[in-house]
Parts: structure tokens; sequence; C-alpha cells
């Protein structure tokens, strides 16, 4: 049912006699946010020093309205991590909102799995979600140092062939 009053008729019927009133039935229902991943997942890749955007959804699938909605994160030190929209006024009961998570690691975050709490509050409710962002680091570095052993084993080989074995 959904919130709001309903009056209701009560007849009363005795030994000829009928009494009659109308009375007042209030149901104020309760919102209840839901927050989900991108496909239905609670995890995501980005790389080190970069941002990257996962759509989230928030649903409302309570019997009233959730307002004041605001959203917020508990992250790694030195990550960043924003929503877009920030705060919804109201999200109607059987409502969904698409909310643009943008998280972007620290640069010197090591490869590897990191939780992300994100955390939708509203007046009479709260829903949190953790997601795991696997962070992958640039091979740029890993390329400058097997291109640093090549040629230092060229090199040796070279000074082998040149002098040879003395």
């Amino acid at each position: 049912v959904e919130a709001g009053d309903y009056p209701i008729r009560v007849a009363a019927t005795a030994g000829g006699k009928t009494a009659e009133a109308t009375l007042g039935l209030q149901v104020t229902g309760a919102p209840t946010l839901l927050l989900s991943g991108p496909q239905e997942r609670l995890s995501g890749t980005a790389v080190a020093g970069k941002a990257e955007t996962f759509p989230f959804t928030l649903a409302n699938t309570g019997s009233a309205p959730a307002r004041n909605v605001k959203l917020n994160a508990s992250q790694p030190q030195g990550w960043k991590v924003s929503f877009e929209p920030e705060e919804l006024a109201q999200l109607a009961p059987g409502a969904t909102q698409t909310v643009d998570v943008t998280v972007e690691p620290s640069e010197k975050a090591i490869a590897g799995d990191y939780m992300v709490t994100l955390r939708s509050q509203a007046d009479g409710t709260s829903e949190s979600a953790r997601f795991r962002v696997t962070v992958n680091t640039s091979t740029v570095w890993g390329m400058v140092g097997l291109g640093l052993i090549g040629v230092a084993v060229l090199v040796l080989a070279l000074a082998v062939a040149r002098y040879g074995r003395r």
C-alpha cells in the first residue's frame, strides 16, 4: 500500500439503532535504498593516477519517497572519489537513478585489489556497498627495465666476443 491517509467508515448496529463514524488510517511507509554497481557487479578496474567512471544504480525499493539523499565514500589514502549527482532532493518509491562514481587511485598505488566503501544516506534509511577496484600500473617502467637488462646482456656478450677469455 502506498503511503498516505485512508478514510475508513465504521458502522455498528444494535437493537435497531445504528451508529456511524469515519476513522482515519495513516500509512507512512518507509524508503529502502539499494545501491548496485555497473552491470550488477561490485568490482571494476582502474589505472594508478587516472580517473575511471563507473555507472552505479541507486534504487528506492521502499514504499515512501527517500528524501535528502546524499552520497559519500571511504577510500584508501590518497585516492579521490566523486559522485555525479552528489545529492538528490527526492527519490520516489520504485524509482531508480543512475549515479556516476568517479574513482581516481593514487599515482603511488601498487598494482592489486583495493576496497572503496560507497554510502547512500537519506532521511530514515542508508545503504552501503563495498566496491573492489583492481588497480593496474603503467607498464612503461617494466619495459624500461627489460630494455636495460637487454642492453646489459648485449654489452656483456660484445665484451666476451671481443676480448675472449683471458
